[in-house]
């Protein structure tokens, strides 16, 4: 900091995970880039930052106009002038009911608001967010506790909004009010595992659910009222121009999707993940529907089939697709997309959404989704491909002998016919590639990781679930100097001899990052 000139050209300052960042701190980078700062991110870091900072920084930068914080609390600091500088506002952690209705209720420039959670805010609340933020374009509610009568009011009095997202905002779901009270009474005496920070939180989140859901029952919310004011009517009876929309676990059925699609002709991006509850009619005519769709990720969405999928391979201009998870889909599902999508670049296959410890405990074969002949095809088709997910796949090196030279990023997993041609094939093919994971792909040797110091824009490398190749490495590591990440070692035990192979190399910036017991 005693360094830093001043008259910097910075137009975003992002702290996220600096815990030892201070008013003073901030100060000092602020008054070097004052002139030119846009975004302001401190992310939700504990960090030493208080609001008071933060509203002398929006006075001190003239053009600071995007504010991501960890908490905002009431304050007489937020007066109205520092208020209307902000346009786009992210608050980490929930927000009380006095910031909804006497902070952000005042912002009226604000165009693109995310909220996390916030439990206490009843349809009062976020009617007065609604009505105070009018020139909202883009709304971000990340598993907040809001209902379709709360919800409505964003239809009513934000009609310029572009970009929705709502990610397991579970009371938004399609399933009816009664029918969800009546399971979560059931299963109440049931205590979910809270071994992991996950399931810990979803356990608070589904009792928080169960509370709202008691709270509009007790409203007497009736089962038209319910049906009027689901999601899907929301959406088709508002005047949004929806460009993406992101309803990823939302137990959303097929019936409310054909009704979503048809009010949203512009749509270029749609997240349909973990909605269980889909199935293949749920997709029919979508290219006609959306035929500007770019961007449809369908990982967990467990009910679709190749019949679904082959619907969305009528989509000519997709650019990203998601089909983990999908367990009754085949190579089939990667056929029509590799004939129907010419303009893709990136895919995602997993066999399933799991985390990769589960793969252990699997005690069963997964379905053959990516084979030697539609990969191939698939390369062959998309030449513009940057990126490439499969896990737990019979393909083998034969088909990357025909990779395109636009890959990016690669992740393989659980592979056990991915060998050493294939780490030959993508040194030599692919020389831009940023990104390579090869987990559990044990017929990889120490000749196939040295053939990898030909991919001099490498910056992470990850061999996890092996015992590494300690001398290869160090050459890797030697030779492809962008190198930052190395994961190795996923339980596997090795001596700190072995690790000293590769501390001995002369880099700066290099992370060897021994995961779990390694």
């Amino acid at each position: 900091l005693e360094e830093l000139p001043s008259g910097l050209h910075v137009q975003c300052l992002d702290f996220t995970g600096v815990k030892a960042l201070s008013d003073a701190n901030l100060a000092k980078f602020v008054t070097a880039c004052s002139s030119t700062l846009e975004e302001l991110i401190l992310g939700s870091t504990h960090s030493g930052v208080t609001e008071a900072a933060v509203v002398a920084t929006l006075k001190q930068c003239p053009k600071l106009s995007g504010v991501t914080m960890r908490s905002l609390a009431l304050s007489d600091l937020w007066r109205d002038d520092a208020l209307l500088q902000v346009k786009q506002l992210s608050i980490a952690e929930p927000i009380t009911v006095d910031v909804a209705s006497q902070v952000l209720s005042k912002m009226q420039n604000l165009c693109s608001l995310t909220i996390t959670g916030s439990p206490e805010l009843r349809q009062a609340e976020w009617s007065c967010i609604a009505k105070g933020c009018t020139n909202l374009t883009a709304l971000d509610l990340l598993g907040a506790a809001i209902d379709p009568q709360s919800f409505s009011q964003f239809a009513k009095h934000c009609p310029k909004i572009k970009h929705l997202s709502l990610p397991m905002c579970t009371y938004l779901s399609a399933t009816d009010v009664t029918d969800r009270t009546n399971n979560s009474n059931t299963n109440s005496d049931k205590k979910p595992a809270t071994n992991t920070p996950q399931q810990r939180w979803a356990a608070g989140h589904n009792q928080l659910l169960t509370e709202v859901i008691l709270h509009k029952v007790k409203k007497n919310v009736s089962e038209e009222d319910a049906k009027e004011k689901s999601l899907s009517a929301i959406i088709s009876g508002s005047r949004w121009q929806l460009e993406s929309l992101n309803v990823k676990q939302l137990n959303l059925n097929h019936v409310h999707l054909q009704r979503i699609l048809d009010a949203c002709p512009k749509l270029r991006s749609l997240i349909l993940s973990k909605n269980r509850n889909l199935v293949d009619d749920g997709l029919t005519d979508i290219s006609e529907k959306c035929p500007h769709l770019q961007v449809l990720l369908l990982d967990g969405c467990s009910g679709l089939s190749n019949k679904g999928i082959e619907e969305a391979g009528k989509c000519p201009n997709l650019h990203e697709v998601s089909i983990s998870g999908i367990p009754d889909a085949t190579s089939d599902s990667i056929q029509y997309l590799a004939e129907g999508c010419r303009d893709l670049r990136v895919l995602r296959c997993n066999w399933n959404t799991m985390e990769e410890d589960d793969f252990e405990t699997l005690t069963y074969e997964p379905r053959q989704l990516v084979t030697n002949v539609v990969l191939e095809q698939l390369f062959h088709n998309a030449k513009r491909m940057t990126e490439f997910q499969a896990g737990h796949q019979p393909f083998n090196g034969t088909p990357f002998q025909h990779i395109g030279p636009n890959f990016r990023k690669i992740c393989l997993s659980h592979c056990p016919a991915v060998d050493d041609a294939t780490l030959q094939a993508i040194s030599q093919r692919c020389k831009h590639l940023e990104v390579l994971l090869f987990r559990r792909c044990d017929a990889v040797s120490a000749d196939g990781i040295s053939m990898l110091v030909a991919l001099q824009e490498l910056y992470e490398l990850d061999f996890t679930y092996r015992k590494p190749y300690w001398k290869a490495l160090r050459m890797v590591v030697q030779a492809c100097k962008k190198l930052q990440r190395l994961n190795v070692g996923y339980k596997a035990v090795f001596t700190l001899a072995e690790v000293s192979t590769l501390l001995t190399c002369d880099r700066e910036h290099l992370s060897i990052l021994p995961t779990q017991e390694g």
